[in-house]
């Protein structure tokens, strides 16, 4: 009677255990959740560091000195934790002194148009040589939200030829380069900005601190 009890509760034992792991690792569940994530994070760590050339080739870059990019951020200029990474940046006192530069690559909100439309006017700065200073201005301030008006737009940032951003916002070459930084952050499987990819480190969601941006430098420029 003793074995036929032990061996009834080793069943229902075995039976728990394989209810628990059922519900752990089907679709949806904690477990499976946690291995696809995973999964997915080592997936975008390969990706980076194949591909790094490519993603840190021709992307503009804001910051001081000839250093090479310590990481490459992907943002939206409606996003309200891109514009607050921008003025972490600002808040680092020694950034010209650690060498910090931003690759930038863009992944506006494809149900926002406005924010499509920034990242095409900040394109259209660059072919002229005023990438950072749209940029900057596109980070800092409000006033662009909504207006219709990029001439407007264009000259509040400094822009010398506003008119010439303009025709340059409807053509196709601003929008193949936008293409081509959709297609990455779609490989990547980007759904927030910012994001960062960071060689040797793979991908990382959400704005960065100021002492980690420091680390990043640190470690980028002993390599």
């Amino acid at each position: 009677m003793r074995k036929t009890t032990d061996v009834a509760a080793l069943i229902l034992g075995w039976a728990f255990v394989a209810a628990a792991l059922f519900l752990l690792l089907r679709s949806g569940g904690l477990l499976r959740l946690e291995i696809d994530a995973a999964l997915k994070d080592r997936h975008r760590a390969r990706i980076v560091a194949e591909s790094w050339p490519e993603l840190a080739q021709e992307a503009p870059v804001v910051g001081s000195g000839n250093a090479s990019p310590i990481a490459i951020e992907f943002i939206d200029y409606q996003c309200v934790y891109c514009r607050r990474f921008h003025q972490t940046l600002d808040s680092i006192a020694n950034v010209s002194e650690l060498g910090i530069r931003l690759a930038i690559r863009h992944n506006p909100n494809p149900a926002n148009p406005t924010s499509r439309k920034a990242a095409l006017a900040s394109i259209c700065a660059r072919f002229q040589g005023e990438f950072e200073s749209l940029h900057n201005y596109l980070m800092t301030s409000h006033d662009w939200y909504d207006s219709a008006d990029w001439r407007d737009v264009s000259a509040a940032a400094g822009i010398p030829e506003p008119d010439s951003l303009v025709s340059c916002l409807a053509s196709e070459r601003a929008d193949s380069v936008l293409s081509i930084d959709s297609h990455i952050a779609s490989t990547l499987d980007l759904r927030a900005t910012p994001a960062f990819a960071i060689q040797g480190q793979g991908l990382v969601i959400g704005p960065l601190a100021p002492e980690e941006v420091e680390r990043l430098a640190v470690s980028v420029t002993r390599k």
